[in-house]
């Protein structure tokens, strides 16, 4: 989702604008190259467990006459042992929600492309398809659409529901232009189970006002245990792409998310009593760097129910947020081989009560709005750990596109190692330093520096530096040298002193020192 790749964006979105709403809009969207279903019962399917709702319960797939009854009648028809509703190839306009209400249920269609479920305006404050309370349900290879392009013109309502139903799978299926959320993954309070073990794979969302919620209950312990997989969620205009809240055991990996840059939410937003929440190989972000989304693009924060812990985000771009990753709460939060490219003021920032660990990363074209108080990194936490290791900053100083004050603007949370500087100067131009700063290429050692007073006799010293320091004591008439408490045996010399290592000097006649930092 590199900004230099605004081409790529605009032919993709040029073609499917055009792709759902009216005759010719449907037409566009069939005639793209998805994969179709058979439509013919696969090996082991009967009469009894396929069920044609075109041919065995007059469906109209034309998109003349509303479907609706004609599903649910198929629906309903399905055995106490499971069964699969087939819908060929076609357009189904429905105006209430379909309701899956026996386990076991697989509602099929011919493709994602070919079978269109359009959501009539009289489908309001609901769910085209509804599943709630039923188990092993499957829904593949089906579009769902509002009737209108653009998800505004549709009144407010989701795509896909799954309320407490448990091992769910939505798979091959395209959503466009709801004015809710595509897909929900819900435990609602009254479940102790919740709805445990849902996949979502290869689901398409387009210009929807929200993508996907993943959402959680006390009564469940939080435990929704969810896989997001190969998933695209892109033009959301509304709220978050992706919305994992009180929700414990998901797994999200190959996930593309944009949202607009009107957008009031993130591409990924993380918040409450959220645990091992692990994300891998990402491209999240904005349009384009020219209009990045107006929030992060990806958002950690505590909810009414709790704070995250044990969160990682591991491979890939977050890119064209402002900034592009905000962690205000959490703990056990790991950051790992991501691109913080081209967001408008950092790339990341950390403020709050936040435990995070970012390693491996590389940080490049942050801060183009110009602004002065622009980085790289910005950490306000107030209380926590930030660790910023093996990372390289390569946005440049300045006033102009990309670039920033400094690298990281630090507070005494932060501790810095083994990062490379070079662009920008580390630490400095507006921003703080950190409680740490040990082996980083462009920035350590830094040689000479302005040595403090010498204390009183027997007095002693931490090092001031944040960093590890050797200090040459000459002169004057000294009796002993420690450090850490510990004696030297030794009355002036060089000695190291660590970072957050003290040094005392017991004299008589006050000797002079030299600090040089590494």
């Amino acid at each position: 989702m590199d900004g230099s790749n605004g081409n790529r964006r605009a032919t993709r979105r040029s073609l499917l604008v055009g792709a759902a709403g009216g005759a010719a809009g449907f037409a566009a969207l069939q005639s793209l190259p998805w994969q179709h279903a058979p439509a013919r019962p696969p090996a082991g399917k009967g009469a009894a467990d396929w069920i044609n709702a075109v041919s065995e319960f007059s469906a109209d797939n034309t998109g003349r006459t509303d479907s609706t009854t004609m599903i649910q009648a198929a629906l309903a028809s399905v055995p106490p042992s499971g069964g699969t509703v087939y819908l060929p190839a076609g357009k189904y306009l429905i105006s209430s929600p379909l309701v899956v209400a026996r386990s076991g249920t697989s509602v099929t269609g011919a493709g994602q492309g070919a079978t269109v479920l359009q959501a009539s305006p009289s489908l309001v404050r609901a769910a085209a398809i509804a599943v709630t309370g039923a188990n092993e349900v499957r829904l593949s290879d089906l579009a769902i659409t509002g009737a209108n392009p653009g998800y505004s013109s549709n009144p407010a309502t989701d795509g896909i529901r799954l309320i407490n139903s448990k091992h769910a799978t939505v798979q091959d299926c395209y959503l466009a232009y709801l004015n809710g959320y595509a897909v929900g993954v819900v435990s609602d309070s009254a479940s102790s189970s919740g709805s445990l073990w849902s996949r979502l794979v290869n689901v398409h969302v387009y210009d929807c006002a929200q993508g996907a919620r993943i959402l959680g209950n006390s009564a469940s312990s939080y435990n929704v245990g969810t896989v997001v997989d190969s998933c695209i969620f892109e033009q959301i205009g509304g709220g978050d792409a992706l919305l994992i809240e009180d929700a414990h055991d998901v797994l999200v990996s190959n996930l593309e998310a944009w949202n607009l840059s009107s957008s009031r939410g993130s591409s990924i937003h993380v918040k409450g009593a959220c645990g091992a929440v692990q994300m891998s190989n990402i491209d999240v972000g904005g349009l384009t760097g020219t209009t990045p989304q107006r929030q992060a693009t990806v958002l950690i924060e505590s909810g009414p129910n709790g704070t995250p812990g044990g969160i990682s985000i591991n491979g890939g771009i977050i890119e064209c947020g402002t900034p592009g990753l905000s962690v205000s709460a959490g703990k056990q939060i790991t950051v790992s081989g991501i691109q913080f490219f081209k967001n408008a003021n950092h790339g990341l920032t950390v403020s709050g009560t936040a435990d995070i660990l970012v390693t491996g990363c590389y940080f490049s074209h942050n801060g183009y709005t110009a602004a002065a108080d622009n980085f790289d990194a910005a950490i306000t936490a107030s209380a926590g750990a930030v660790r910023i290791e093996s990372c390289k900053f390569s946005t440049p100083a300045g006033s102009g596109s990309g670039q920033v004050a400094c690298a990281i603007n630090a507070n005494p949370q932060t501790y810095v190692q083994q990062c490379w500087f070079t662009g920008a100067s580390a630490f400095g131009g507006g921003g703080g330093r950190p409680k740490l700063a040990r082996n980083n290429p462009g920035f350590n050692p830094v040689g000479h520096v302005t040595s403090p007073s010498i204390p009183a006799s027997g007095t002693s010293l931490t090092n001031p530096f944040g960093q590890d320091c050797t200090v040459c004591v000459t002169g004057g008439t000294v009796s002993a040298v420690s450090i850490g408490g510990a004696a030297t045996g030794l009355k002036g010399g060089a000695f190291r002193l660590p970072w957050n290592q003290t040094i005392t000097l017991a004299y008589s006649r006050a000797p002079a020192w030299t600090w040089f930092c590494e």
